[in-house]
């Protein structure tokens, strides 16, 4: 069904929603490493093949370019001169870390003799593409609304972010304006009427959905952004930065109400309980840590995972958080006590996001191994693989009968679930 609306900053579009079956047989390619680095170093201790996997792990589990940098080295210290990927990868690990460039163009010049018709791009150019954020596990270009049919995404192209209502098929567009730099969406407040946003550096942007221009500018974080959420009478945004710092901050005003620092690494993951009076927060480290909001204190803090946590999430009630990470894990933590209730191990690659059912039952996460999974809370057991699917999905949530699924393809799909 095609809708026309005519109307300032208001364009009409065909948006794909259908209600699809869990079982329909998608391509079921997962990203993942094909062999583990512990695998292979029982095998070949000290191999360049177990280093350059043991490379990968630190690089895209951690972010830790040094123990990367460390793997790389040794391997290429014995000689290795016919794996592509492990001198690539080396000169691209000197760029990222900001290595001094006369060695990073000793290791690309290595590499181009090693592989003289290589079809890649020179690492230096190649990283643009895949900057550190990326690595962490942070990619955030697009954002769903809680219990909302809204959806939204950035059109580099036309220096806009378009936000669809995905039921009737209504595209709203925002102009960038000096702010095409926005690298990424974090989510709609829960009124809906906000979209948080990042461009490049330390600021935050909040988008008015129904002007379609920015509301307020968000600064005082000293690096790029990672993460923000909104409190659920959207009167709070919490960010979460580079910087290791968390902030809070006044939705209407723009105003800082308060700083809360102790990771020590960058904020990766943040949500606040249904009731707004704790903020659970995650970083790169792997460390989950849950604040009083009203007081701005540390009220309890656990080693979660040992890679970058990606997503957190309350029940609706409020007692149970969920966590994923790199690890390709889930874990659930009683909130009370930081104690960990249980581990939902089956995905294949990092995970992107969870989110709970309306009524905390049941749990659904994505993943780099492009499945979308529904999970059973009160036991950890997977119920179902709801989507195999071709592209990544970095959104998931619940409406009435219904889980929704966006991904890099721009499409929002939607699975039957329980009773509407």
């Amino acid at each position: 069904m095609l809708l026309v609306v005519c109307g300032l900053g208001v364009t009409m579009a065909a948006w794909e929603v259908r209600t699809m079956d869990p079982w329909r047989d998608y391509p079921s390619e997962a990203l993942v490493l094909p062999r583990s680095a512990e695998m292979l170093g029982t095998l070949y201790p000290d191999d360049a093949e177990t280093r350059f996997y043991a490379a990968q792990e630190a690089l895209f589990l951690r972010f830790d370019l040094d123990e990367a940098r460390e793997h790389l080295e040794t391997a290429i210290a014995s000689g290795v001169t016919d794996n592509e990927r492990l001198l690539f990868s080396y000169a691209t690990t000197l760029f990222q870390m900001g290595a001094d460039p006369e060695e990073t163009e000793a290791a690309v010049r290595h590499w181009r003799r090693c592989f003289p018709h290589s079809s890649a791009e020179d690492p230096r150019e190649y990283s643009a593409f895949y900057p550190e954020w990326m690595q962490a596990g942070s990619l955030r270009p697009i954002a769903l609304a809680r219990g909302r049919p809204l959806f939204a995404d950035i059109n580099s192209r036309k220096a806009t972010i378009e936000v669809s209502d995905y039921v009737s098929g209504i595209v709203r567009e925002i102009p960038l304006g000096d702010h095409d730099d926005v690298e990424f969406l974090f989510e709609f407040s829960p009124g809906g009427t906000l979209l948080a946003s990042a461009p490049e550096g330390g600021d935050v942007v909040l988008w008015d959905v129904q002007t379609l221009g920015p509301r307020v500018i968000l600064q005082g974080h000293e690096s790029q952004v990672e993460c923000a959420t909104f409190s659920g009478d959207d009167a709070i945004v919490a960010t979460g930065g580079r910087d290791k710092a968390i902030k809070l901050w006044d939705s209407a005003s723009g105003q800082q109400m308060a700083t809360l620092s102790g990771h020590d690494s960058p904020i990766s993951a943040i949500a606040f309980s249904p009731d707004g009076r704790l903020l659970a927060t995650g970083s790169w480290s792997g460390e989950l840590r849950i604040w009083d909001v009203n007081e701005r204190t540390l009220a309890r803090q656990v080693q979660a995972h040992d890679a970058v946590v990606s997503s957190i999430a309350f029940a609706p009630d409020g007692e149970t958080l969920a966590t994923g990470a790199r690890d390709s894990l889930i874990r659930l933590w009683r909130v009370q006590t930081a104690e960990l209730s249980k581990e939902l191990a089956g995905h294949e690659a990092p995970i992107y996001c969870v989110a709970f059912s309306p009524d905390g039952q049941s749990l659904v996460s994505s993943s780099g191994d492009w499945t979308v999974r529904l999970w059973t809370v009160d036991s950890g057991e997977l119920q179902t693989i709801v989507d195999k699917s071709s592209d990544s999905v970095f959104a998931v949530d619940f409406a009435p009968g219904l889980i929704i699924v966006a991904g890099l393809d721009n499409l929002v799909r939607t699975f039957r679930h329980g009773n509407p």
